[in-house]
């Protein structure tokens, strides 16, 4: 699994060379997740830069960001494993983020890797865990099914209750899926006149 995030992080290094010449140094290689944009003017709100392949994202070199600007755009941990610590040593290249597991042998014999590659305590039922979660592949979680979730966060996802899984799944005042979550906007354009994209996703 390190071979491949090495892999897709070197190719995709490649790629934005080509069209921008910047992989290297503080730069990061920039893959959209906002709308599709012919400048910064098409985008806001937490996505503000149109970046060389036609997405509004976050940030396109290191130095717009706290810690790193990832592969896909978006500022956060690591690009690669090696940008993680040694507690949370594989890095999400999709999101940013570093995580503690990608199987069961990578934790502790009395523990267990969760969807959300997090070692947590082994369970056989669910008396062994909290009060609101559930004993999941042996693992305590907050929901095994979309019947375990309220109303207002009625889908399970890896193990968490979550509002959206994308964004055929938010209602018309807020149509954006945006991590798990339904937000009114992505950019000032989803706003009314006078109105603009918060970092929230609000239009204010």
């Amino acid at each position: 699994m390190r071979s491949i995030l090495r892999f897709f992080f070197i190719t995709t290094c490649i790629s934005v060379i080509a069209v921008a010449a910047a992989c290297g140094g503080d730069s990061a290689p920039a893959r959209g997740h906002g709308q599709t944009c012919g400048g910064d003017g098409d985008c806001g709100g937490n996505t503000p830069i149109c970046a060389a392949d036609g997405f509004c994202v976050e940030c396109i070199s290191d130095s717009m960001c706290g810690d790193l600007c990832g592969n896909a755009g978006l500022c956060g941990e690591c690009r690669e494993d090696a940008h993680c610590p040694g507690d949370k040593p594989f890095c999400d290249s999709s999101r940013s983020d570093c995580y503690e597991c990608q199987g069961d042998g990578d934790c502790p014999a009395d523990e267990k890797c969760d969807p959300r590659g997090r070692c947590e305590a082994r369970c056989e039922t669910a008396t062994m865990c909290d009060s609101d979660e559930v004993c999941e592949s042996n693992v305590c979680v907050e929901c095994g099914g979309d019947s375990d979730c309220p109303a207002d966060e009625p889908l399970c996802r890896d193990g968490k209750c979550r509002e959206c899984g994308n964004s055929t799944d938010c209602g018309a005042s807020k149509p954006y899926c945006i991590d798990r979550d339904c937000e009114e906007c992505i950019s000032d354009q989803d706003c009314g006149a006078g109105q603009r994209c918060t970092d929230d996703n609000d239009c204010e």
